[in-house]
Formats: structure tokens, sequence, C-alpha cells
């Protein structure tokens, strides 16, 4: 397991207000990237609210397996003092009783910023898999005149990506995929265990958008008024938190939340193979990409107990639980457990180098 540690670079002189760190492990991807060159507001002058989510620099102090060459590790604040805490199914659950713990959901942007590519190609090449799939000039066309035609992704989507596929089954899944030429319905279906969600688009000619559950289950939410896609378009569906999100070119345009998930019948599998589907047309898909949530394993003495029965950890006051958006490549609250606010040197404020990446960041870390 990695820390994301940060090293102050020997050529910057620290001023009073802002720190300058350099990121140097992995495990706060996608956030933050070996390399990244980040400015940091001083926690003393900071005026701003400690808020659950935000990205915090705190002295290597936190964890006695970081080096003496490391000055702070940057982790994401999860749980705030005098709460309970508990990873469960890959997300974070908190509240004040133990015993009634409820899932703890992160804003848009957040989410949008922590999507990590499990596999992205031109149309659908595999591990998409299905009957239907035609070889077009820009990517893959699919013919549903007269019924549905359909493609999975085949490989499943655990918490690596294709080629180092990780150990978990991610439940919050992503489809992205950019529309070419046609006359079809484009259908976007996501599966989390016993939840299916399918939304479906007229093309540009019909308009209209709809969002069903559970297949049979009926409409959940709609948009009438919804112009139709046209070529070119990105489209951007997740299923995370329990909130199913709709973007088209990067605009919101379909959101639902609901309570919970469905439970799985005993000895049921989770299924999470998302879907690319046409209707009543043609459609030619030009790109094609599966996403996932972060996933935070339950590992460690306080991420899980023995035999892998989950126990929350109680944050006393004054403390913080953190985690490593990477999850696997992380040492975090989970091993070390809750951490003293004292340690916390500061939260990032922008990001200069390298020059590409740079950007004004907010506490979470999303620019």
């Amino acid at each position: 397991m990695l820390a994301a540690a940060v090293l102050l670079p020997s050529l910057v002189v620290r001023g009073c207000v802002i720190s300058t760190y350099a990121i140097l492990s992995p495990s706060m991807e996608p956030a933050l990237a070996v390399g990244d060159l980040l400015l940091v507001l001083r926690e003393g002058v900071d005026g701003r609210a400690l808020r659950r989510w935000d990205v915090g620099l705190f002295d290597r102090t936190l964890d006695p397996e970081v080096g003496p060459d490391i000055e702070a590790v940057a982790k994401r604040i999860a749980g705030l003092p005098g709460e309970w805490v508990e990873i469960r199914d890959g997300d974070l659950h908190a509240g004040s009783d133990p015993n009634d713990l409820a899932l703890v959901r992160k804003d848009d942007a957040l989410v949008r910023a922590l999507l990590v590519s499990v596999h992205r190609d031109v149309g659908l090449a595999p591990p998409w898999t299905g009957a239907g799939i035609e070889d077009a000039a820009d990517g893959s066309r699919l013919d549903g005149a007269g019924r549905e035609s359909w493609v999975y992704f085949g490989a499943g989507v655990r918490d690596g990506d294709v080629s180092d596929p990780g150990r978990w089954p991610v439940r919050d899944t992503a489809v992205e995929v950019v529309v070419g030429e046609g006359d079809g319905e484009l259908l976007l279906q996501l599966r989390e265990g016993a939840d299916t969600f399918q939304v479906r688009f007229a093309p540009a000619a019909r308009g209209g958008l709809r969002l069903g559950h559970n297949l049979g289950g009926g409409e959940v939410a709609s948009d009438p008024a919804f112009p139709g896609l046209s070529p070119g378009q990105r489209v951007l569906f997740w299923n995370v938190d329990d909130g199913v999100r709709v973007f088209v070119d990067g605009r919101l345009v379909l959101a639902h939340d609901y309570p919970a998930n469905a439970s799985l019948s005993p000895g049921g599998t989770l299924h999470n193979d998302p879907g690319v589907g046409v209707a009543g047309g043609a459609l030619v898909v030009r790109e094609a990409a599966v996403l996932r949530d972060v996933h935070y394993a339950d590992q460690g003495e306080h991420g899980t107990a023995p035999g892998n029965g989950l126990t929350p950890c109680e944050v006393p006051p004054g403390h913080v639980f953190l985690l490593g958006d990477n999850s696997r490549k992380s040492r975090d609250s989970r091993y070390f457990g809750p951490v003293s606010q004292g340690l916390l040197r500061g939260r990032p404020v922008a990001r200069y180098g390298p020059w590409g990446r740079a950007t004004w960041l907010d506490a979470a870390g999303v620019p």
C-alpha cells in the first residue's frame, strides 16, 4: 500500500499563506495524479469550514509507515468528528448511531471528477459482445429496425480496468457514448444487483427522453421536450450513490434519486454489465466507454473486522476519517484509524503543474 505522499519542492520558498506540494504516489487518483503540483492554503489562514469530501494535506506523522523524507500526505476527509463510519459495498456510510448508518452521497461535480475509466475504444469493440454489431467507417453500427438490438460489456466492472480487473466487483457504474448517423433510438442500460435502469433517447427527428426502472417496472423520469440526439453528441449515463444522472455534451438533462437498492435474492450474483442498444432503426456508435465510481475497499483494521464482518469505526471529537480515492493503492484511516484535525496542514486551491492540468481547485479537489 502506498500513501498519497507529497513533498515540498526544494526550489520553492514557502510563504505564510500558501504552501506548495508535489504529489508523489497514485493513491488519490483520479483527482490527484503523480507529478501534480499543488498550491495549498494553510489551515491557520483558511476560513472555510471543514466539510466531508474535502482533500486535506496532513502531517506525515498520521501514519507510522510514512518515511522521514515525506512532509505531508494528501487524503480525502470522509468521516467527520463525532460520527461513526463504515465501508460497505465500496461506498461510505456514516451517522451518529452505529446501528443506523446511511449512504453518504457525493455531489454531481465530485462524482464526475472521480469517475474512473475501465474501458474506452472506438465503437463497440470487444469486450463488448452481442448480436448485430456491424463495422462502420467511424464506429459500430447497430440495427434495431422493428426490434431492440443490444450489446453488453462482457468483462464485468471491477475495481481496476480491463488489463488489471481488481478484486472487487463495483456496483456504481457509468457508460459514455458518442453517437453517429442513424434514425434509431439510443438505449443505454446500467445494472446494480437487482436494479436495472434504462434510458431511451429519441433521435432529433422525434425528440424525447425517458428513464425506466427494472425494465417492466415503468417510467421513473422523462423529458418530452428533449430535442433528441444528433450525430456527434456525447452522452454520459451513471448510476452512482443511489442517483441516476444523464448528461448530453456535459449538460445535465435528467436526474433521478432513489432511496436504496433492492436486495439481491439469497445466493444471487451481482450483475453490473452496462448495455448499449438501439430500437426502431439503426444507429452508429462512434465511441463507447465504461466507467466506474471510486470503490473504497473494506480492508484494514478499521475498514473490516476479522472474517470480513464489517464493524463501524467511531470518529472521536476533533478527529477525521481519511480515505484515498485509489483505494487499492492507499494507506489511510482504514489502516491507521481516525486522525487528529490538528495534523491538517491545509487544503488545495490550485494545481499549477503540469501545465496541461493547471487549474483552480475547490476544497474537494474539483476544478
